[in-house]
């Protein structure tokens, strides 16, 4: 079969069991999928001495992404109906996003003696969004958002007795918005797609 994208295709693993608990024969799928992804990123970060044992770190990160996917399937036309209502056929599709972020760090250093060193830190995150690259039921969203972070840490480092020992220790939360995770499909509740779970 060929497809206008020049999608390369695979023979799916045979995972319906017929009425009868048996896999049926002829029971397979070609399912295609190919994606490009062009990202790009300028960065940087700076140091502010405020005196020799105070210190202000900051950074900025400006992230772009472009995604462009092509999808098809199509089941073997000998299936069995069970199989096709499991896999249906998904229509050849061009799927395509844009996501942008900056992200920033800003903390602080300090020295509270030699060896032993006093921060805290606050930073956002960033992971751009996607498509889901398998055969699922239509009308199942496949595209996915960007998953954003917030952190803060406080913390110790120090290295004791002449450097023999190290020691370190901090508290750190994060939170999770649009948080991405494997979920059941939506639609069908069977299978799995990559979606937003909400907030962590």
């Amino acid at each position: 079969m060929s497809y206008k994208n020049g999608l390369t295709a695979h023979v799916g693993a045979n995972r319906v069991f017929g009425a009868a608990g048996k896999i049926t024969p002829g029971d397979n799928t070609l399912f295609f999928y190919n994606q490009t992804t062009k990202s790009e990123a300028i960065f940087g970060q700076a140091t502010l001495h405020l005196t020799d044992a105070w210190r202000l770190i900051g950074g900025l990160r400006y992230s772009n992404d472009d995604k462009n996917a092509a999808t098809a399937s199509a089941d073997n036309p000998g299936a069995s109906a069970a199989f096709k209502a499991a896999f249906p056929i998904n229509p050849e599709q061009t799927l395509s996003r844009n996501d942008q972020k900056l992200t920033w760090s800003a903390g602080a250093q300090y020295d509270i003696t030699q060896g032993v060193m006093a921060y805290a830190i606050a930073a956002t995150g960033f992971k751009d969004g996607g498509f889901n690259a398998r055969q699922t039921a239509i009308g199942t969203p496949l595209a996915f958002a960007p998953e954003t972070s917030k952190t803060y840490e406080v913390g110790l480092k120090s290295t004791l007795f002449d450097r023999k020992v190290l020691l370190n220790a901090d508290v750190f939360r994060m939170t999770l918005d649009n948080f991405q995770d494997s979920t059941l499909n939506p639609l069908t509740g069977l299978g799995f797609v990559v979606g937003n779970a909400g907030n962590r």
